[in-house]
């Protein structure tokens, strides 16, 4: 069954060079960051930034506007002794899953905090691309990362230092427990 003719294997190339334009798109992405930089004297994260990761034991996961409240509960929390660091994500498609790798190896845990909602899976659908990662990392490791899914901001609520501070405090559970199946719904009781 199916359709004749060349139209399948026409259309099997055309989706195979999509996807690989998008892979190319990492580079190009990387590359105009770049340039910037040398023209402008100021340099940014193209795909994934991170933040307090170099000593960090865990990290707690982000995008976009809610990062500054995240950064801030972080230098809280490191100045009360916890091995905290962030990652940002820049780029989310293509998803930067090189970068991700490269980051996430430096930390045992990570907790994912995302502004909406992937049903399918109960979890936020950043979590849900993260965990594709952590496959990865896995497979080259030996070791499954703990991770955890955490939600909020949702309908325009506020994301605050005090909702970092408890995704930060459930994520450091995380290297002597379980992780938890479900979200932690963070503006549920606000």
């Amino acid at each position: 069954g199916g359709a004749g003719g060349k139209g399948p294997a026409t259309f099997v190339r055309y989706r195979k060079s999509q996807c690989r334009g998008m892979q190319n798109a990492l580079g190009v992405i990387e590359a105009v960051h770049a340039e910037w930089a040398e023209r402008f004297g100021r340099s940014y994260a193209p795909l994934v930034e991170e933040y307090r990761l170099d000593d960090a034991e865990f990290a707690i996961m982000t995008l976009g506007s809610m990062t500054g409240a995240a950064k801030d509960a972080v230098d809280e929390a490191r100045e009360a002794g916890k091995k905290v660091g962030l990652i940002k994500i820049k780029t989310f498609s293509p998803f930067p899953v090189e970068a991700l790798m490269r980051a996430l190896s430096k930390v045992r845990a990570l907790g994912v905090v995302d502004r909406s909602v992937g049903f399918r899976w109960n979890c936020g659908p950043m979590y849900q691309e993260v965990l594709g990662v952590l496959y990865r990392l896995a497979g080259q490791s030996g070791t499954v990362l703990p991770a955890m899914s955490f939600i909020g901001g949702l309908a325009g609520a506020d994301l605050t230092i005090p909702h970092f501070h408890r995704v930060i405090d459930a994520t450091e559970r995380l290297l002597d427990g379980p992780a938890p199946m479900e979200p932690v719904w963070l503006n549920e009781n606000d």
